[in-house]
């Protein structure tokens, strides 16, 4: 049921703020658009779906608990870090691929590299 919530907000919020800015494009692009609009919705779903902080805080008391060693996992040789590091690289290869077409003007690759390591 959390996962018809959240695709449902998604889908709201793209009807509403996305789709009528979609008129003035040709098909071409509203397919890549539309093909990154997916693409992140898939990226939110594999992530952070269902993400309830209210239920987790209530859930765990209150106690927060933060990882800020990124790297941490890697230099320790936490078995799944290296699989789970490249996976994380292979879910934004679309990005660096869809972010140029979508934005419908030339974006340098310094741009692609801070936006993607931004998402």
């Amino acid at each position: 049921m959390d996962y018809i919530l959240d695709a449902s907000i998604f889908i709201l919020i793209g009807l509403k703020f996305i789709y009528p800015g979609l008129k003035k494009y040709n098909q071409k692009q509203r397919i890549l658009i539309g093909a990154f609009i997916i693409y992140l919705f898939l990226v939110y779903a594999l992530t952070l779906m269902p993400f309830r902080p209210i239920r987790n805080l209530i859930t765990s008391g209150f106690h927060f608990s933060f990882h800020f060693d990124a790297f941490s996992d890697v230099i320790n040789s936490y078995g799944p870090a290296y699989r789970e590091a490249f996976l994380n690289v292979l879910m934004l290869v679309p990005f660096g691929f869809l972010l140029p077409l979508v934005s419908m003007k030339k974006i340098d690759l310094k741009t692609i590299l801070i936006s993607s390591f931004l998402f």
